[in-house]
């Protein structure tokens, strides 16, 4: 039977809870503690602390939708805060544990994150100022060829992602233990890489899995580079490099690359890929979502450019890549939205939407709007409306080492600790793959 102090902590954690549930950006920084984690140096899984109240990481893994680090709040509409609190404290009162210390435990931790939200919301423009200041935004065509769907603004007032539209993506929630495929849409949490610039914000695409070496391969499809193809090729220097220049149409040359990712391999050209809508007009490409292909037989790629939209065809230099086990426990964590487009319109829009077709779509823009774009898309609608920016972010890379500290401190094994406070120092978010390591 719960006593006259359990109930009385317990009443004001629900009046939180509940306050929460009906604004769940509110409790988008929600941090979680996770069991376990990925460590690059050692290749393997690193095991952290055991949490003061296992009980009280159960309640918060509920309220983040399954995610054991960074918050997924589900679409549905229930007031999961609210409902992960009151199971928590039946488990509590069944096992016979003094509710009071957990309520508080919990009513700490809610805070934190309503407080944390408060901070960046007041710095930054809040999501409706978002949506007032980019209601001007020009209409963007989507992208091409005959899946090209109905012009859409990217965001705004008017945006329109549902199902009509067609620009749904099929989301796949954190505790869901269906391995990656080539096709998936990895979309950035908006805290977890706050500090890693090559992957915050970004909506990378999955496009090879290697099972022999363990190895999965995706390309940012958002971020725009500062030059064009024949630019780039130009200023490598490289012998080959020059002779391919000739090879090129001049539509591709004056196609403007895309930043796939952090790491490559081989001289430009080698390292160069082209996402393209072309299918099997182009020998040897290879199908990475509804209507898109990867790569091919590059002198036909080359031949077929006259007559053919530039949208219909992206250069992406660079990739990010992850082992399939830091992958994995990376989507455990919450670090990205996984997603799948299940229709050419959603894939097209996504993943080709073309920078250079109009200057009020600012290049340094785009990729914060694609990125909140595909996640209202994916049902995230309050990771999408969370407030980012400058002086927010500051806020966030403090709440992270905060976070990392902690973990720090409490960890027994002397690297992993060492490891952990490096991160916690430098202001990193963890240990998030694509290519970023904690060096």
């Amino acid at each position: 039977m719960m006593q006259r102090l359990d109930k009385a902590a317990l009443r004001p954690l629900l009046r939180t809870c509940r306050q929460a549930d009906k604004c769940p950006v509110q409790m988008v920084p929600l941090l979680g503690r996770p069991a376990r984690q990925y460590c690059p140096v050692q290749h393997q899984a690193a095991l952290l602390p055991a949490a003061r109240s296992p009980f009280v990481e159960d309640a918060i893994w509920e309220a983040n939708g399954g995610a054991t680090e960074y918050a997924h709040p589900r679409p549905d509409g229930l007031p999961a805060a609210a409902l992960s609190v009151r199971r928590h404290c039946r488990r509590a009162m069944a096992l016979g544990l003094a509710y009071a210390p957990e309520a508080r435990e919990l009513m700490q931790r809610f805070g934190e994150a309503q407080h944390a939200f408060e901070v960046a919301d007041a710095s930054e423009m809040s999501f409706g100022e978002v949506e007032m200041a980019l209601a001007d935004v020009s209409e963007r065509p989507a992208s091409v060829g005959e899946h090209a769907p109905p012009q859409h603004q990217v965001f705004g007032e008017h945006m329109e992602i549902n199902e009509t539209s067609g620009l749904v993506l099929e989301r796949i929630f954190a505790s869901d233990p269906t391995p990656p495929a080539v096709g998936d849409l990895l979309i950035t949490h908006p805290i977890s890489c706050v500090g890693q610039p090559g992957l915050d914000q970004s909506v990378i695409l999955i496009c090879e899995i290697d099972e022999v070496v363990g190895h999965v391969r995706g390309m940012a499809v958002n971020n725009p580079g500062r030059a064009s193809v024949k630019e780039m090729l130009a200023a490598s220097g490289e012998p080959s490099d020059e002779l391919v220049l000739a090879g090129f149409d001049r539509a591709l040359l004056d196609l403007q690359m895309g930043r796939g990712g952090d790491l490559s391999s081989g001289s430009l050209v080698e390292g160069l890929r082209w996402l393209h809508t072309l299918g099997d007009r182009v020998p040897g490409a290879v199908q990475v979502a509804p209507s898109m292909w990867l790569g091919g037989d590059f002198a036909t790629l080359a031949s077929q450019s006259e007559g053919i939209s530039l949208a219909t065809v992206r250069p992406l230099m660079g990739y990010a890549g992850w082992s399939q086990a830091q992958l994995a426990m990376e989507l455990e964590r919450g670090v990205w939205v996984r997603a799948r487009a299940t229709t050419p319109e959603a894939a097209i829009f996504f993943c080709m939407s073309d920078w250079q077709s109009s200057e009020a779509f600012a290049r340094d823009l785009a990729p914060s709007l694609l990125w909140r774009a595909a996640l209202q898309a994916a049902g995230c609608s309050s990771l999408a409306a969370f407030p980012r920016g400058p002086q927010a972010d500051a806020g966030l890379k403090k709440l992270l080492e905060n976070q990392y500290r902690s973990k720090a401190e409490e960890t027994p094994d002397k690297s992993t600790s060492k490891l952990l406070g490096r991160v916690a120092q430098r202001g990193r978010s963890g240990w998030q793959g694509g290519g970023q390591t904690p060096a």
